[in-house]
């Protein structure tokens, strides 16, 4: 039983080299990506990817947390473990590459997307990664050859998602969530169907949680000053992961004529793929 284990194994990933292997290639930021479905990986990440795809099953009771790097997943995993302490997952991957049981109407699975300006998205990445200059960096994320990117088609796959599965999938802004952070809490714990009562409102339950699940308190927590983390083959300090988190960051590093592209680029990508640009 075990060798016939061991060699269905060895068949999977010799079946999982082979796509990977015939995969475009391009580097960008220093990195070499292959595309896949559409989007942009890391070659390492793509074994775990195409796995997922084809073998994960999600539980009714699970909450998937996605988005695109660097706008505010950290943040967002803290708010929902603080609202409801069920098994939580979070991803980069598309909405079109995640496994078929999470976009299941009947897997009871609850999708919670937070998008964020691409101009502030860029200027974050470029700071988190920093292989290229800015001016090269720019380039290719304005070709979409970033690591998950395009951004506007994965931010444009989940809020489709979210107007035809609204019970399923919410797409959070990040700009909204911080402008009035009291409001989006509420609104994810009704989303995630733990609304609170009026006595936990009324007993600033809401507020603390927006405290203690704040940027500022999560980047002082002792245990986000030092260590690393690691995924895949890369690794990253963990202060790495809290730099600024402050909206319209990108004006205190593009030029007018970069963040005027990026506007427009955004504009005209996803207003011809979409009858409703994302709002």
């Amino acid at each position: 039983m075990e060798e016939e284990v061991r060699g269905a194994d060895e068949k999977t990933e010799e079946t999982y080299a082979h796509i990977i292997s015939t995969l475009p290639k391009k580097k960008s930021w220093g990195q070499e990506l292959q595309r896949y479905q559409g989007f942009w990986y890391y070659p390492f990440f793509l074994d775990g990817v195409i796995s997922v795809q084809h073998n994960f099953k999600v539980r009714p009771s699970d909450v998937l947390i996605a988005s695109s790097p660097k706008s505010g997943t950290t943040w967002l995993k803290a708010l929902v473990f603080a609202i409801h302490n069920r098994r939580l997952l979070a991803t980069h991957i598309p909405y079109s590459s995640l496994p078929g049981s999470a976009r299941d109407d009947d897997s009871g699975c609850r999708i919670v997307y937070i998008s964020r300006d691409i101009k502030d998205v860029f200027v974050s990445s470029w700071y988190f990664f920093n292989d290229n200059s800015l001016e090269e960096a720019f380039e290719s994320y304005c070709d979409g050859v970033t690591l998950y990117g395009p951004i506007w088609d994965h931010q444009l796959e989940y809020w489709k998602a979210s107007i035809e599965r609204p019970q399923s999938v919410v797409f959070l802004r990040y700009e909204d969530m911080m402008e009035d952070p009291v409001n989006g809490v509420k609104r994810l714990a009704e989303f995630l169907g733990r609304p609170f009562s009026m006595e936990e409102e009324e007993g600033g339950v809401v507020k603390e949680i927006v405290k203690v699940c704040s940027f500022k308190y999560l980047k002082n927590l002792e245990a986000n000053k030092e260590g690393e983390l690691q995924f895949a083959k890369v690794k990253f300090t963990k202060p790495a992961f809290f730099r600024r988190g402050v909206v319209g960051d990108s004006k205190s590093c593009l030029t007018p004529e970069m963040i005027e592209r990026l506007n427009l680029l955004n504009d005209r990508m996803t207003c011809s793929s979409s009858s409703s640009s994302i709002p």
